[in-house]
């Protein structure tokens, strides 16, 4: 359930419904759907569940009763409770989870490089490689250990730029 200790984030999902994060006890980033968090939070203020029964078909929702909200409020109560109880160590080779940069310096990057992600941008990006790919192509490229930290640093720099995509 939310606690007063847990703070949602909006997220805007690419072509679909926008979600809420919250991070749980353990630490887990758990997405929730905006109703199924605006039902966390009305039951948690109190609301009972005939009173967001009669909201949802006011709003010209599907006829829905307090036991069809009662029922739904548990099923996200428990895949909460089921997320954040699980063990520490996630399954898989994701096992050691540090944050590297902090999650404020993320947002504001992120926002500030938004725009790069736009289909036009990542059209014209991937344009300019294919261009420069058929330079190297014409001109013929060896590899030598000389070109091995210029090719480390673009690694690099594509790792951050892909990441940011995440955030």
């Amino acid at each position: 359930m939310l606690r007063p200790s847990h703070d949602s984030l909006d997220l805007d999902v690419c072509g679909g419904r926008p979600v809420r994060l919250i991070v749980g006890r353990n630490g887990a980033h758990i997405r929730l759907s905006s109703s199924a968090h605006h039902l966390l939070r009305l039951v948690e203020q109190g609301v009972p569940f005939e009173r967001v029964a009669e909201r949802a078909r006011r709003q010209g929702g599907a006829p829905v009763s307090a036991a069809d909200v009662e029922a739904s409020y548990r099923r996200v109560v428990a895949s909460i409770e089921a997320i954040e109880t699980r063990g520490d160590l996630p399954s898989g080779g994701f096992w050691l989870r540090r944050p590297l940069v902090p999650g404020s310096v993320v947002a504001r990057v992120a926002t500030r490089t938004a725009a790069a992600f736009h289909p036009l941008a990542a059209l014209c990006f991937a344009a300019t490689l294919c261009a420069a790919a058929a330079l190297v192509h014409d001109v013929g490229l060896r590899a030598s250990a000389e070109h091995f930290w210029p090719a480390y640093g673009l690694f690099l720099i594509s790792l951050v730029a892909h990441e940011l995509g995440h955030a």
